[in-house]
């Protein structure tokens, strides 16, 4: 269960680059959010905010790393037809530069793709009546102060 208003925590891209990685031009990480519908193999983008397309930096050796934060869910699974959301991070090999559309490198060459767990979005917290079987400790309940 995840809030809308919650930032995702920050997440570490580490890739090790192995031979037959193209290295003639620079690699990109890449976090996309979205959800699957039954039947179809496309995941459905549904947005993320935030600076979500990043330049691998050299680390050490063949070693390169990225690093994202404060990105924020722009949909819940409510209006996605209940469906849970599943992060993307996609490792790609950047265009060439100059490169005429048509020819190879014209467009970013995806090179790994790793998805998370299903991850369930909601929009707000719900009262003791909305869920009477939550325990106290469970951060899905709303908490009124009283003074």
């Amino acid at each position: 269960m995840w809030h809308k208003k919650w930032s995702l925590p920050r997440i570490f891209v580490s890739v090790d680059v192995g031979a037959g990685v193209p290295l003639d031009r620079p690699l990109l990480a890449m976090i996309s959010c979205g959800t699957l519908v039954a039947g179809d193999s496309e995941l459905h983008d549904q947005g993320l905010s935030g600076d979500c397309v990043q330049r691998l930096t050299a680390s050490s050796g063949a070693l390169f790393e990225a690093n994202f934060s404060s990105l924020l869910l722009t949909q819940t699974s409510f209006n996605c037809g209940n469906r849970p959301f599943h992060l993307l991070v996609t490792v790609l090999a950047a265009p060439l530069q100059g490169a005429e559309p048509g020819e190879g490198g014209a467009q970013a060459q995806a090179l790994a793709c790793l998805t998370s767990p299903p991850i369930h979005v909601d929009a707000r917290r719900r009262t003791r009546g909305e869920r009477p079987d939550a325990q106290s400790s469970d951060v899905r309940l709303l908490v009124r102060q009283r003074s």
